[in-house]
């Protein structure tokens, strides 16, 4: 995988080099300085930064970028599709990964530290899905227990501040009262209660780095079962909850995506 680390310094120079001053969904307003003339500064900076490294030459008084860095920069700046997953993990705390499609060029963004910034190529729509399946992963092949339900958002984020919160009685009942089955309201409620991974998947439809359609999703699992959310209907608060399995989160994934791609991938 073709991946390079820049720091602030050089992702003003490659945002000078596509002319943007905004990459959607990172915090620009730590990546670019209050004053233009410090904007200017970090730039050219960094413009001489990329030079040191081979990453960006000089022709006939104009700056050439590295062909397979300006192809990312561009991807982030002006993405027909974007992914934005969170992951969280017990203990760790949240991570953040940034995907921009812009046919042909698949990318990945993220930030090993404050000052960095990682942009990593993936080869294709195909492989950027599996890497979700690799930042949130869910391995089971069989269903513990099976359960779908259709539940109104706000009262779903009720719930799960219950059982964050620790009162299982109070959040197993609104899931009874909802449809849940006792045995899946229980394990829904501990699962949100002491999750082993946890995360949400955004896929949205860009048009001139602005958001025109999206689809979002949920995961959550423990040691016995994993728990897809998703809207019924795109942009209505009504979530589907249900148990899945490797291959049905799969499946729910590619559907989601495809929704939003022409062609399909």
């Amino acid at each position: 995988m073709k991946e390079f680390i820049l720091d602030q310094a050089e992702m003003l120079a490659l945002m000078t080099a596509v002319n943007t001053s905004l990459i959607m969904g990172i915090d620009n307003e730590r990546l670019m300085p209050d004053a233009q003339e410090k904007q200017a500064e970090l730039a050219w900076q960094g413009i001489d930064s990329l030079k040191q490294r081979g990453l960006l030459r000089v022709e006939d008084d104009t700056h050439i970028v590295n062909g397979d860095l300006m192809m990312m920069a561009t991807a982030i700046a002006f993405p027909q599709v974007m992914t934005f997953i969170t992951r969280d993990v017990p203990g760790v705390g949240q991570q953040q990964f940034f995907h921009y499609r812009n046919d042909p060029v698949n990318v990945e963004l993220t930030m090993p530290t404050e000052a960095q910034y990682r942009l990593a190529a993936l080869p294709d729509a195909v492989v950027a899905l599996e890497r979700i399946r690799q930042i949130l992963p869910v391995t089971f092949t069989e269903e513990t227990i099976s359960e779908q339900q259709t539940i109104e958002q706000e009262l779903f984020l009720q719930v799960k501040t219950w059982a964050e919160q620790g009162a299982f009685s109070q959040a197993e009942e609104a899931l009874q009262a909802n449809g849940f089955a006792a045995a899946s309201a229980e394990r829904l409620v501990q699962t949100i209660h002491s999750p082993s991974l946890g995360g949400t998947i955004a896929f949205m439809q860009v048009d001139d780095q602005e958001v025109v359609d999206g689809r979002n999703l949920a995961m959550v699992q423990d040691d016995q079962v994993a728990w897809l959310m998703q809207q019924a209907v795109p942009g209505e608060p009504v979530l589907n909850v249900m148990t899945v399995t490797a291959v049905a989160y799969s499946t729910a994934l590619l559907e989601a995506l495809n929704s939003l791609l022409q062609p399909e991938i």
